[in-house]
């Protein structure tokens, strides 16, 4: 998208913050991107993870990524750890979230067809349809 650390640290300023059409977006950080582009990484530390304790990774993407997180301590003078957080994996939550949002959508969809909704539909959410939607996200009240 950029050719240099200049241009992506002012593409990032631009485009940083909410956007009203997507609930998941964060507040303006009131981060300086452009001034922290130019100052030396020499003082910088960085962490890196190669799975973030959770992920499998094929041998060779794995090496690639340890090659270019090594650079910012060969080429730029930067610390660099790896470290190993140890998440858990996420891949549960976000299915949650996910289905719970199309099923959630799905629902008030099937309500503006003209005809009624027959005791199908609620199959057609998916696995949506059965993620409780006070603890996941607003929905329809249930029948």
């Amino acid at each position: 998208m950029t050719r240099t650390v200049a241009d992506a640290a002012l593409m990032l300023q631009v485009i940083a913050g909410p956007d009203e059409r997507d609930r998941h977006t964060l507040q303006v950080s009131g981060e300086d991107f452009a001034a922290a582009a130019s100052e030396p990484m020499r003082s910088r530390r960085f962490a890196w993870s190669p799975d973030l304790g959770y992920a499998r990774l094929d041998p060779e993407v794995r090496q690639l990524a340890e090659a270019a997180a090594r650079r910012f301590a060969s080429d730029l003078g930067c610390e660099l750890e790896e470290m190993a957080p140890g998440f858990k994996d996420p891949s549960d939550a976000i299915e949650r979230i996910f289905y719970g949002g199309i099923g959630s959508w799905g629902q008030r969809a099937l309500v503006r067809v003209a005809r009624p909704v027959g005791s199908g539909s609620r199959e057609s959410g998916g696995a949506g349809a059965s993620v409780d939607r006070f603890r996941h996200g607003p929905g329809l009240p249930r029948a």
